[in-house]
């Protein structure tokens, strides 16, 4: 018994001594229940609570990001000192309980809400300026007595924008008509013209000083109920005033001694009951050039990046020690973007990096006001080591050759012709021993390769290739095509005009090879350079795939199926396939270059959690929901279109997708997915690796790939977008996986994700393929989401 205590003794040390390692515990009010990993405050015991708990209450109060009340009768006024320390809140639910106020200001400490649940409470006025500094994605307020006037306004204009998820439930309000109470829905309000948005002027839309100067701005405020005018000057770094009249509604905004740090937009808001409006003014400061920023940095290629500002926009050149460098004689490219009028930024990026590209580069920066320049040394590459030894010609008191490093003159002569001697020998050595290792090592991969083929054969990998036909019969998975023989042609015009597949054949002498991409199961992926590719460019980035085991007879013909199904496959949303070259080995299939990856690394790497994935988290702005909703919209018309071309094609990922210039989103897999992301694949017999994480009960179960199962795959992937990259079922193991799947549950709704690309989702994961949506209704709902962009960026991000 003393040992079992004991032993329990030590496991509580031991659990306490982790908590004190991980951080402290999160302390919880003793009716409440606290959830530290999740970072939640649960607190449903009834009537318990008579105030939000406070730091007295919990510790470590910033990382709370759920805080749920329900229940709490004595719970009747919401302050802003209640919520003023939960500034790390995502999600707040107070509902159910006797909350008839809620303070101005209440949430201006919890800018990073997004959902707030109060329904069933006795709210009778709820203000829209309440949540004039949140994102919301939800809010919910069913079930309170909110009166039919003036202050409900704005609900109703947020529910015919379907702003914040209003549109989904039913709001109502109450009013007394001659003793009597009647309920309304809040859509069936009418009110007069006295109830209307506020309309902001600003007098001068635009001015141009230079620095140093002071600027009077004045904006005003009209409209019924009374508004209120305010400037925002939160970006402004000069000392400024503001006076405001008695009622409120007229402010003029001072600008002293101005700077070019005050360059940009001011905005004015006008505010009242029925909601908020604003009007933005202009201000330019002529100023001299200032370079804020030069780094050497690891993008895809390795560039120097900059930041200048300056008004007028700043001319930009660049040095190589006292040398003007320019693009036109190296493998540089200069990818500038003018982010405002003021400001300029962007890479200079070595698509080849060599030694003989170190060195000092200056940045100089010129505008109308002045000049400025700043250096960076950068090496690239450490240059290789001279070996060059000069020998002396015994019939001859000079050197051969080029002059360069010379020996010791107190060295004898035939100690430098042994030491050459020695250097030759180890070369020799050397290189037969690497010959050898090759050898061996290509005819281990060819053994391996027959016994794989004659594995399929025998059926144990038939899961992985089996065929699949819907009840027309038209519709064909990747690996199942029986295609005709090899077509080629010089003129990448043919194919384009002529009735017969025709695959265009490049040059191998106009291809150079750049680095290497990575490499998959048929080979590797290179980055190179393409001559005469197109006619308005000189030559061209793509990615050159290769095909390995040239000798095995059936990889030459899954080449040339390929080949011919990717000529067919001419679409914005899908890679481009430019063609193949079979002169010599090994064989070649020619791509377009997306420079930015795949897109799942792009999504991880542009999203909240960038900070713990990437090393300079600051160069990668996080993506907006328009953002996520316009790389939504660009898979689905690649989807949509490989469905009219009757294609599946199983393997349907963010990783599997591409991203170029301008979030540009395609379609495209050149096979290195499953050795990149290798847990994203379940093994099966051996050699079969199946990605279960994104296939339907139909496909895990049978084996069964048809349109649909891509649909289902398709919403796989808007969840994976709409969470910055995550991999689906990311706490589960493969075969807990195909459980979760079979047994017909689905992946939770992602924080922060529109409700109607959730009910998208739901739609792609109907268990039976039939009743999927359909890839061209999905395709059209997103557009029409991206279309009313403004709408959409108000309900998940405003």
């Amino acid at each position: 018994m003393a040992s079992r205590s004991g032993s329990f003794l030590l496991l509580l040390l031991a659990y306490h001594c982790c908590l004190l390692a991980d951080g402290e515990a999160l302390r919880c009010p003793a009716d409440c229940l606290c959830r530290q990993e999740k970072g939640e405050v649960e607190c449903e015991r009834p009537n318990t609570l008579r105030a939000i708990p406070g730091p007295a209450d919990v510790n470590n109060i910033d990382k709370v990001k759920e805080l749920y009340i329900s229940g709490q009768q004595g719970l009747t006024k919401l302050t802003r000192e209640q919520l003023a320390h939960y500034k790390g809140l995502i999600k707040l639910v107070i509902k159910n309980s006797n909350i008839s106020t809620i303070e101005d200001g209440a949430f201006k400490n919890n800018t990073n809400l997004t959902m707030i649940d109060l329904r069933n409470n006795k709210l009778t006025v709820l203000r829209r300026t309440l949540f004039s500094n949140l994102r919301l994605a939800e809010l919910l307020i069913s079930n309170n007595p909110l009166a039919c006037n003036c202050s409900s306004k704005w609900i109703q204009l947020w529910q015919s924008q379907s702003r914040a998820s209003f549109h989904t439930e039913k709001i109502t309000c109450t009013r007394n008509t001659d003793g009597n109470t009647q309920t309304l829905d809040i859509r069936d309000l009418q009110l007069d013209s006295s109830c209307r948005l506020p309309t902001a002027t600003v007098l001068t839309r635009e001015v141009t000083i230079n620095k140093t100067q002071d600027v009077v701005v004045t904006c005003e405020a009209s409209g019924s109920p009374e508004p209120t005018a305010e400037w925002d000057t939160a970006r402004l770094r000069s000392k400024f005033t503001v006076e405001i009249d008695e009622l409120g509604r007229r402010q003029v905004l001072t600008i002293h001694n101005a700077s070019e740090d005050d360059n940009g937009n001011l905005t004015c808001i006008a505010k009242n009951m029925v909601g908020i409006s604003p009007a933005n003014f202009s201000l330019k400061i002529n100023a001299p050039p200032r370079i804020r920023s030069l780094d050497y940095k690891q993008l895809f290629h390795k560039s120097i990046c900059y930041d200048v500002h300056g008004y007028p926009l700043p001319s930009l050149r660049w040095y190589k020690g006292s040398k003007l460098f320019t693009t036109r004689n190296y493998p540089v490219s200069i990818q500038m973007s003018r982010l405002e009028p003021y400001e300029s930024a962007g890479c200079l990026k070595f698509e080849v990096t060599s030694h003989v590209y170190n060195g000092n580069y200056t940045l100089v920066a010129t505008n109308t006001y002045g000049q400025t320049s700043r250096s960076l040394v950068v090496t690239f590459m450490r240059p290789p080591p001279d070996r060059t030894i000069a020998i002396r010609d015994p019939t001859s008191s000079s050197y051969n050759g080029t002059p360069g490093p010379t020996t010791d003159d107190n060295v004898p002569e035939n100690q430098i012709t042994t030491y050459t001697r020695i250097e030759t020998y180890i070369a020799v050595a050397v290189s037969s021993v690497v010959f050898i290792v090759v050898a061996i090592v290509l005819y281990c991969m060819r053994s391996r390769k027959i016994s794989r083929r004659e594995c399929n054969v025998n059926g144990s990998a038939a899961p992985l290739q089996r065929s699949t036909s819907e009840s027309n019969g038209e519709v064909v998975s990747r690996d199942s095509l029986r295609l005709s023989r090899l077509h080629v042609v010089e003129n990448p015009n043919y194919f384009r005009d002529s009735k017969e597949l025709v695959i265009r054949h490049i040059q191998r002498d106009t291809i150079h090879f750049v680095g290497e991409l990575g490499e998959g199961a048929f080979g590797r992926v290179y980055l190179g350079k393409c001559e005469k590719l197109n006619a308005d460019e000189d030559s061209s980035l793509v990615a050159v795939k290769t095909l390995k085991d040239m000798g095995v007879e059936d990889a030459r013909k899954d080449f040339d199926r390929e080949a011919e199904l990717l000529t067919n496959m001419q679409h914005e949303n899908i890679v481009k396939f430019y063609g193949v070259c079979t002169e010599g080995e090994p064989w070649l299939m020619i791509f377009e270059y997306m420079e930015n990856g795949d897109l799942n690394n792009y999504l991880r790497s542009h999203g909240p959690d960038a900070a713990f994935l990437i090393k300079n988290p600051a160069t990668h702005k996080e993506l907006s929901v328009v953002d996520l909703l316009q790389i939504s919209v660009q898979v689905a018309a690649g989807v949509e279109y490989m469905a009219s071309q009757h294609f599946v094609h199983r393997d349907l990922a963010t990783r599997n997708c591409l991203v170029g210039e301008n979030l540009v989103v395609k379609i495209g897999d050149f096979g290195m997915s499953r050795d990149i992301y290798s847990t994203d694949y379940y093994r099966v017999g051996g050699h079969t690796m199946l990605p279960v994480r994104w296939m339907p009960p139909e496909s895990v179960l049978y084996r069964k790939f048809t349109i649909e199962s891509d649909i289902w795959s398709f919403g796989v992937v808007l969840w994976e977008i709409f969470t910055f990259g995550k991999q689906p079922w990311y706490e589960l193991a493969n075969h807990e996986v195909i459980e979760c799947i079979t047994s017909g549950r689905l992946l939770a709704c992602p924080r922060g994700c529109p409700r109607n690309v959730r009910a998208l989702m739901l739609g792609c994961w109907k268990k039976t393929p039939v009743q999927r949506t359909n890839i061209q209704d999905i395709h059209k709902k997103l557009k029409e989401m991206l279309e009313n962009r403004h709408q959409v960026q108000v309900d998940i991000v405003a």
